[in-house]
Formats: structure tokens, sequence, C-alpha cells
């Protein structure tokens, strides 16, 4: 079953096109080599021809004209033959040959040699009759050398495509053997997932190939979703802690005003924290509804700067409530747009100001700013309260998660999760730093956030 699926694999098909393809190119390019070498070489073999025809004229003319005999000198690679206008031989080192036209490959085992020699049946002579006034002169050349090539390149064709074959099917297998465990490691680590084992990872080289990045990448959502389950296991939690008090003490009103004659023992504090509990909820469903994008259908230019100053001077006067002092600085003058949710930014805005305020003690200064960068419109607020601790930075991101673990102050630790929802719908970037002392939260819009400046 092993073998049959590594067979079925796509790193093998993928391997044995290759080794197809390849295989097919080497036999046209060899095929293309041997007809231009057979070109080549018959072209030169041609002009031997004529060159030794010219030679020999050129030698029976001077052998004449000086009344010498007028014999052939034979060389192995060459056949000739001389007849007069009868078609009887002269001379030559073969006996004789039928007339025929043009260029003729002529067999070694059919020639009748004059003197006996070796015959090679593969071998051949590349001939040609030339007319004379005398007669006629067959001269034919060797073609051995090309026979020679040719078995060469044949037998190093064979052995190239053989070898070539199996690297390919060797490599084919090899990948797809490395394929497979890759997989069989992806599909292990998934099934131990789905039985809830969210802290399996698939191992990974660096750098890796594709499936490597594959496996980053589930490795990659395993971690967020491993966050999300831990959020929810928390959010669930602190949700237990946040209403168990609170409706405890209700019920316990409810009774004590269930059992008492006069109506007037109905303590108020009841309808509070019932709005309490309502509350909890409300920002529970207003966070869900933001992280789902569905307000982003009904973005707009938001004047920054004028949706600032209106707070400002709501604000002012609720921090002297407290005896803090809230001051905001703008970088410049004139508006700065971003393009976005007015309401949801108006109400990350006083999630942050009413953050500062309720947990910083009095005579705290609170500083708004805001600038334009070079990345885009940037928002800081700053105050010389107690701060957050390094550690705690990350996880008061979460919904619920509050730093006093007693939950006994008021607010559901909802607050910075909406801010942090907000900020994301907006495609701004948030960051808590260190005031020395106190706390700076820093949000950076940027440019592709916003539209028409």
């Amino acid at each position: 079953m092993k073998a049959f699926n590594v067979f079925r694999s796509t790193a093998f098909q993928w391997g044995s096109l290759f080794m197809v393809t390849f295989t097919v190119a080497t036999w046209l390019l060899f095929a293309f080599l041997y007809y231009d070498f057979k070109s080549e070489f018959e072209e030169n073999t041609k002009d031997l021809i004529e060159r030794q025809r010219s030679l020999f004229l050129a030698s029976r003319n001077r052998k004449a004209s000086q009344h010498k005999k007028n014999n052939i000198q034979m060389h192995g690679d060459f056949v000739y033959l001389l007849v007069d206008k009868e078609g009887d031989r002269v001379d030559g080192n073969i006996v004789h040959h039928e007339f025929f036209s043009g260029w003729k490959v002529l067999s070694d085992a059919q020639l009748p040699w004059l003197k006996k020699k070796a015959v090679n049946k593969e071998e051949g002579f590349l001939a040609k009759w030339v007319k004379l006034p005398e007669g006629a002169l067959l001269v034919g050349y060797s073609n051995r050398a090309l026979v020679e090539t040719e078995e060469t390149l044949q037998s190093g064709l064979t052995f190239g495509v053989l070898l070539s074959l199996l690297l390919a099917l060797g490599g084919g297998l090899y990948l797809a053997n490395r394929t497979n465990r890759q997989l069989t490691l992806i599909k292990n680590v998934l099934a131990s997932i789905a039985k809830g084992d969210v802290k399996k990872r698939i191992p990974v080289q660096t750098p890796g190939n594709d499936l490597d990045q594959i496996a980053a990448g589930i490795n990659a959502m395993q971690s967020q979703l491993q966050i999300v389950l831990e959020n929810m296991r928390d959010v669930s939690t602190n949700i237990a802690h946040d209403l168990k008090t609170p409706l405890t003490r209700l019920r316990q009103k409810l009774e004590f005003a269930n059992e008492s004659a006069n109506h007037e023992d109905f303590d108020e504090s009841i309808i509070h924290d019932i709005d309490g509990i309502v509350e909890t909820f409300d920002a529970l469903l207003r966070i869900a509804q933001v992280e789902m994008g569905t307000r982003k259908s009904g973005f707009s230019r938001v004047d920054l700067v004028g949706l600032l100053a209106d707070l400002e001077d709501v604000y002012q006067a609720v921090a002297e409530d407290y005896d803090d002092e809230l001051v905001v600085k703008f970088g410049q003058k004139g508006p700065v747009f971003v393009f976005g949710d007015k309401d949801l930014l108006t109400q990350m805005f006083v999630n942050l100001i009413e953050n500062s305020i309720r947990h910083s003690p009095s005579k705290t200064l609170i500083v708004l700013q805001l600038q334009e960068t070079e990345w885009g419109p940037e928002f800081t607020i700053a105050d010389n309260g107690p701060g957050i601790p390094e550690a705690e930075r990350k996880k008061v991101w979460r919904r619920l998660y509050r730093l006093e673990k007693s939950r006994t102050t008021p607010g559901s630790g909802l607050g910075l999760s909406l801010v942090k929802a907000i900020a994301s719908l907006h495609e701004a970037s948030l960051a808590l730093e260190d005031n020395h002392p106190g706390l700076l939260v820093r949000v950076q819009f940027s440019h592709g956030g916003h539209e028409g400046k």
C-alpha cells in the first residue's frame, strides 16, 4: 500500500512527467544533431570528391601531355572507376558499375572490387558519375566516419537516456517519499489537533520547501487558534467572576424585597446591578460586531481635530471632578482626516480617556496629542499615573481581563478590548509604552486607512 501511495503521489507524477519530457527532449536533440552532422558530413564528402575528381583530371591531363600511362592512384577510402565511351573499364579499383545520375551511396558489400579486401557490410561510399570527353569517371568516398559517429552517438544516447531514466526514477521516488513523510507529519498533527491537542505543531525546516511553508502557515494558524481558545477560556472564567457577584447580590435584594411587605424597602441599586450586567453583555456584543467589520460599509471622512476638540470640552470638566488635569495638543493647524466611523472613533478615544481618569490617582496630568507623521496621523494619550507593568501590557487587550484581580472596583475589563477592535477595524496600530512615570498609549493610523486629505 505504501508503494502504491508513493507512485500515486504528486511528486512522483511530476517527476515522471519531467522524466518523459527530458527523454523526448534528448531524442529530439539527438535527431537534430544527427541530421545536422549527416548533412554537414555529406556536404564535406561531396566537396572532397569534387576536389579529388579535379585532381585526377589535372593529373590525367598532365600525364597525357607527358605521354605517361594514365593509372589512377587508388586509396582505400575512395572508389574509382574510369570507363571509355563504350562503358568498358579503363582503370580504377572496382571492376564495373552501372551508370546513375546524381549522388548515390554504394554498398561496400555490393562493389566488385578489383582486389580482395575486408568487406564492411555497414560501410558505404557516397559516389557520383562525371562525364568526360572520352568516357566517364565514377568517384566515391567512404562514409565510415559517419557510421562510426552514428554508432558513438547512439551508444552515448542510449547510455545517457538510461542513466537519466534511472536518475529521474530514483529522484522521483526520493521526492515522493520525502513528500509523503512531510504529508504524514502534517496529517498526524492535524489529527492530534482535531482530538483537542491545540499545542501540537508541525516540524518546519529553515529555509523550507513549499510544504514547510504550508506547515509554517498551519502552525501560525494553530497558534492564533490557541490564543483564541485561551481567550475564550479566560472570557468564560471572567464572565463567571464578573456576573456571579452582581447576580448573587441581585437575588438577595429581590428575596428581601419579596419578603418585605413595604415596597419602600426596594433598593434602587437593584436597577444599577441589572444595568451593569446588561452593559457587560452589550459591550461584548459591540466588540463582536466591530470585529465582524460590518460597520466598515459606513466609513466616511472624519476630522480627528474636531472630534478631539469636542471631547476636550466634555472631559475637561470630568477630569476636574476627579481633581485631574486634561490637556489636548495638536501638532499642526487645520483638520486631520481619517477614513472611518465617527461614532466608533469617538468611543475609542472616550474609552482611553476614561481609562486614564478612572485608574489614576488625583492630581494626574493627562495629555492628549494629535500630530501628522510620515506614516499617517498619530494619536497619543499619556498620564503620570501608576501605569501598567510591562508583563501585563499584552494581557490588558483581552476581553474581561483586569489588573485588579479581586474585581471589586467598577468596570468590566472590556474598555481596552473595544479599543483594540476599533483600531483594528480602522487599520491602526496600538502600542502601550512607559511614560516615566505613567502610561502612554499610541494609536498610529496609516495613510492607507484614510482618504482625500
